[in-house]
């Protein structure tokens, strides 16, 4: 995995210009140790990132983040100390879940506020957090967000960029992420990185790379000793005015080229096509990701007379590949399990035959919607390691009460 172009590379440091350096190096690191792909390297990962807080902590006295480059790639201006956060985008929000950050944010849209991943969404109501609007930005009150005095709004840079004159004008710190606007897998463990540096939680960033990285790798395994690997992938995410599917240069498309599959879409971004262009490229098989998929809107596209497999997916599936973020982790598994459904036979052995699209959604229940990120992990085959991260967690205080130790005697010479 090639390191991706972060924001975290340009972060700069007060009293202690040469900790920007270190930190770089330590990315690097941890990201090389990451493109391994086994999850065994989680420890070696800790590790470096503890080194990290080492080197934080020996200037802890007198280190601030004061300036990081966004995704907008503006020069922002982070405060020392924040206490209260506002996000706008749901995905924006479940990186702050699995940051064990979601406590700071005073102010949300209203499509975090039903979020289901780590029950986040009732938790922020059960705290009474202010809706400041919906998703786009049409329907974001920068007066509401201004009347919560936040330290700092999280934008996405697709949805929310033409907010950011007013944002600027009502003197609000804002950081723009990749957020849902995201293209690549790079760009969400960016988004992770950049706010766990600002907020504190870069372990538990690194924490979320390894995991993502791992269920890619079991997930790509899986399909590969069954071999599907190279199949011909085709997603549909609407049938509303037409039959939109998920073109080249795509979140979609970046998953599934991981995955050592093929994107059957011969077309860039998110386009409206017709039946017959979805019959010229031939796809294996097609994974229809809509919220609104109906029986009777499915059968008016014309996909079921391809005499392709067709997988729906359910609601919950649908949220996981369609909102990059911290629910990424979990899309390997739902891809795979999908193309399991489908019953395809191993590319190659001249065995595909038409099949008979029949209708079929299991409808996701409550228990699996709010289940905990431990629950969640365990259905995709996230192996927990209790020892083992208790011990991280030793060495996390260990090293911070080291760092600050050196940092204060190293202040007083």
């Amino acid at each position: 995995m090639s390191l991706p172009k972060t924001p975290l590379n340009s972060l700069k440091y007060q009293a202690y210009p040469g900790l920007s350096k270190a930190y770089k190096l330590s990315y690097r690191k941890i990201l090389a140790v990451i493109a391994l792909d086994s999850m065994s390297k989680l420890v070696v990962v800790l590790g470096m990132v503890l080194l990290l807080i080492l080197s934080i902590g020996v200037v802890f006295g007198k280190v601030v983040v004061a300036e990081v480059v966004d995704a907008l790639g503006r020069r922002v201006a982070v405060p020392s100390t924040i206490k209260r956060v506002v996000t706008l985008s749901p995905a924006i929000t479940e990186v702050l879940a699995y940051l064990e950050l979601d406590d700071l944010i005073v102010g949300a849209d209203s499509i975090s506020l039903q979020s289901w991943f780590m029950n986040v969404g009732e938790k922020l109501k059960a705290r009474n957090v202010t809706s400041i609007g919906g998703y786009w930005w049409t329907t974001i009150s920068v007066e509401a967000i201004a009347s919560l005095k936040p330290d700092l709004v999280l934008a996405d840079v697709g949805a929310h960029r033409a907010l950011l004159e007013a944002l600027e004008e009502a003197n609000l710190t804002v950081l723009y992420l990749h957020g849902g606007s995201a293209s690549k897998l790079e760009q969400v463990y960016s988004d992770a990185l950049l706010v766990g540096a600002v907020l504190g939680k870069l372990s538990k960033a690194a924490e979320f790379i390894a995991l993502t990285e791992r269920n890619l790798a079991q997930a790509r395994s899986m399909l590969s000793s069954r071999g599907l690997q190279g199949l011909k992938v085709l997603v549909v995410v609407d049938l509303t005015g037409g039959i939109w599917i998920a073109g080249k240069d795509t979140f979609i498309d970046d998953l599934i080229s991981k995955l050592g599959l093929v994107n059957a879409a011969a077309l860039s971004g998110w386009a409206s096509v017709s039946v017959e262009q979805v019959a010229s490229w031939n796809p294996d098989v097609v994974l229809v990701a809509s919220w609104s998929a109906t029986e009777e809107a499915l059968k008016a596209s014309g996909l079921p007379g391809l005499g392709k497999p067709i997988v729906v997916l359910n609601s919950t599936e649908v949220d996981i590949i369609s909102r990059p973020g911290a629910l990424t982790m979990l899309a390997p598994g739902v891809i795979a399990s999908a193309l399991l459904r489908a019953g395809l036979a191993p590319l190659g052995t001249g065995t595909q035959t038409t099949h008979t699209y029949t209708y079929t959604i299991t409808k996701t229940t409550t228990t699996t919607e709010t289940t905990t990120l431990t629950g969640v992990a365990q259905q995709v085959g996230v192996t927990q390691q209790p020892l083992v991260i208790a011990l991280a967690a030793v060495l996390v205080v260990v090293a911070g009460v080291a760092g600050y130790y050196a940092g204060s005697r190293r202040a007083g010479h």
